[in-house]
């Protein structure tokens, strides 16, 4: 669910009839893409304490202070936009233990960067999720793949509903052959 796009109070509000809509089959990533500062993230959480969230994505302009959002929350936070700047943020990379949003077309060094990213989180017993920006069906078929082949779930690749029908014809994902990137679901952040 993406987030900072509206009032505290009004995605909170949201966010909880969802969760209560939906009651325990569901839970709720959070996607802030940095919109937040720590005071409002940590208003905002406080707000929907009793939704199912198993991480949120880059909440905070300042993505330093992710770890101390994590531990005062008590909910994992994700790295995403901060792993496209790697030299800029190498400590906190480098240090980072609970989930990575690995998009191989915008992470510097490409697949072979995710794959390791991914294996490094794995062995400090984090997680890594493949995700995509905007991505051509054929892309999101690719990045499906890359999830399987790398053991890691994915979110976040049903972003071709919002091309063109010229561009999605005759290769929407789930049809002649694709891969259906909202059905096929390798598996969670449990393992």
């Amino acid at each position: 669910v993406k987030v900072g796009r509206d009032t505290l109070e009004a995605e909170a509000r949201a966010l909880c009839g969802l969760q209560e809509a939906y009651g325990d089959r569901a839970s709720f990533i959070l996607d802030g893409n940095r919109g937040w500062s720590y005071a409002q993230a940590e208003l905002f959480l406080r707000m929907v304490s009793d939704v199912r969230i198993p991480y949120g994505e880059e909440l905070l302009t300042d993505p330093w202070e992710l770890p101390r959002l994590q531990r005062e929350s008590g909910i994992l936070m994700a790295l995403d936009e901060t792993l496209f700047v790697p030299g800029e943020y190498s400590g906190l990379i480098r240090d980072w233990r609970s989930v990575i949003a690995l998009k191989p077309d915008r992470i510097p060094g490409s697949l072979v960067r995710c794959l390791q990213l991914a294996e490094l989180m794995q062995r400090r017993g984090g997680a890594a999720v493949v995700s995509s920006a905007y991505n051509t069906p054929v892309g999101l078929s690719f990045l499906v793949q890359v999830a399987s082949a790398m053991g890691c779930p994915h979110a976040g690749l049903g972003t071709y509903r919002w091309l063109p029908d010229t561009i999605t014809t005759g290769l929407v994902p789930g049809k002649d052959g694709a891969v259906d990137a909202e059905t096929s679901w390798v598996n969670t952040l449990d393992g």
